[in-house]
């Protein structure tokens, strides 16, 4: 399971954010532990509402139609060159499921 704050969606999100290289590379370390295909894991939102979710698409996903799934519902995403953006809505202290690969 992974816990992901809000200080580290800000930092991954804003280039300009001092952590930003950090936050980048935490999310490159996660795309190597999914397969060639897909990534898939977890997050707990602390607060209630939505969660904007940047992930870096595994190697064998980066040409290819992706699909998203978020607690195994589709949800619709926007790449944005190897990376893709998709939102989570969750209650707050609930755990979150997201699935992102080659259908």
């Amino acid at each position: 399971m992974v816990f992901v704050d809000t200080a580290y969606l800000v930092a991954l999100l804003n280039r300009r954010d001092d952590l930003h290289p950090r936050a980048e590379a935490l999310a490159r370390i996660w795309a190597r532990q999914g397969t060639p295909n897909a990534i898939a894991g977890s997050v707990v939102v602390v607060g209630a509402g939505p969660v904007v979710m940047r992930v870096l698409l595994p190697s064998g996903a980066r040409t290819a139609a992706v699909r998203l799934l978020v607690d195994g519902k589709n949800v619709s995403g926007t790449r944005e060159g190897d990376w893709v953006r998709f939102t989570i809505d969750a209650a707050a202290e609930r755990r979150a499921t997201f699935w992102v690969g080659v259908p």
